[in-house]
């Protein structure tokens, strides 16, 4: 809770988006790429900042998009960002998107931008559902879905009075609800149920010492991430 919080470094001038994972097509990241494209009519001067590792093929395709769009300075493609170093560029953004596919467990990236007051937007029927809530904790959109995705940016970039509610909210959310030992139970309840679903008659002994594991990650992840 220490490491992220709000304040950390003023907003960029340009109105900017910030994603925070794996530069994939699973995280969603065409998405966001093309919905960010069919705002640079909207806000000229959009700037859509991608952290996270990636390839060069996935570097050279969305940089692609961008420059058919007209826009060839909206993608800043910054890669590996030291944990140290990421709340502040959380901070700095107005908008955080992240419209994966499917995101397990308890969705700590949203938390972590939560935590900064930065106002969120993910997808239904994945892990940030668990922490999302939508209308007062952040946005939530159908995956794989360019238009829902683009006018949620959209009224958040143009609204500053919502976004700034949803950023306190989710702020005190987060202190309400997600500190490192709520986080903790519910990590452990996600590995749990999927132990379970894997349990057999001819396992069961594997399964208990999975579930001593289980227990051992969840916790260390849990307490890693909200130190």
């Amino acid at each position: 809770m220490e490491l992220f919080r709000p304040g950390l470094r003023s907003k960029e001038a340009r109105p900017t988006i910030v994603f925070v994972g794996k530069l994939a097509e699973s995280k969603g990241i065409n998405t966001l790429v093309d919905a960010a494209c069919s705002l640079v009519p909207q806000f000229p001067n959009l700037q859509l900042w991608l952290i996270g590792p990636s390839n060069q093929s996935t570097c050279e395709r969305v940089a692609e998009k961008a420059r058919a769009a007209g826009a060839p300075d909206l993608l800043v493609l910054k890669g590996f960002v030291d944990r140290i170093e990421l709340p502040s560029h959380l901070c700095s953004a107005h908008v955080f998107a992240a419209p994966s596919r499917y995101e397990g467990g308890p969705g700590f990236v949203y938390l972590e931008a939560m935590a900064c007051g930065v106002p969120v937007i993910g997808t239904t029927g994945s892990g940030a559902t668990e922490v999302i809530r939508h209308g007062e904790t952040g946005l939530l959109i159908p995956p794989d879905d360019t238009g829902s995705l683009a006018a949620a940016l959209a009224q958040l970039l143009s609204t500053p009075e919502q976004s700034a509610r949803l950023g306190d909210q989710a702020r005190a959310y987060v202190e309400a609800e997600a500190d490192s030992q709520t986080c903790l139970r519910a990590l452990e309840q996600f590995y749990l149920s999927v132990i379970d679903r894997m349990e057999t008659d001819t396992n069961k002994d594997k399964i208990r010492k999975a579930r001593l594991v289980s227990q051992n990650a969840a916790a260390n992840e849990a307490l890693n991430d909200f130190e």
